[in-house]
């Protein structure tokens, strides 16, 4: 689930030029949001796929290597399933918020500049 929260002040500042200005328009959509944040991430796991490895410098050491991931997937695959519903709702949930912060902090994405003004016009033709 996500939190969405708009700063209703800066939604009703807007200026409606810089509505029209496709190139603008994301960013200022994205200046009217207070808080977003990932509030709850659910996953659940059936099975995991056992990995193969292989392009070691022979076949030997893929064959090593492969014996030794299938052992350790025998060993630890049900933990893993047991773990990887915690791990996407801390760790993976955690870092999701810290990247949406990091994306709406940056003036580059979130700025909304005031339309450009007209070249004297007073009134726009719409036909």
């Amino acid at each position: 689930s996500i939190l969405l929260a708009l700063d209703e002040i800066k939604i009703l500042n807007w200026k409606l030029g810089s509505l029209f200005d496709q190139e603008q328009i994301q960013k200022c959509l994205l200046n009217t949001v207070w808080k977003t944040e990932i509030a709850q991430l659910i996953a659940t796991a059936g099975s995991i796929v056992r990995p193969t490895i292989d392009g070691f410098i022979d076949d030997g050491i893929d064959t090593v290597v492969n014996i030794g991931s299938q052992v350790a997937m025998t060993a630890y695959s049900n933990s893993i399933l047991r773990a990887l519903p915690g791990i996407f709702q801390l760790k993976l949930r955690e870092n999701l918020n810290r990247m949406i912060d990091n994306y709406f902090n940056d003036p580059d994405n979130v700025s909304c500049p005031a339309p450009a003004s007209s070249s004297g016009d007073r009134f726009v033709d719409l036909r």
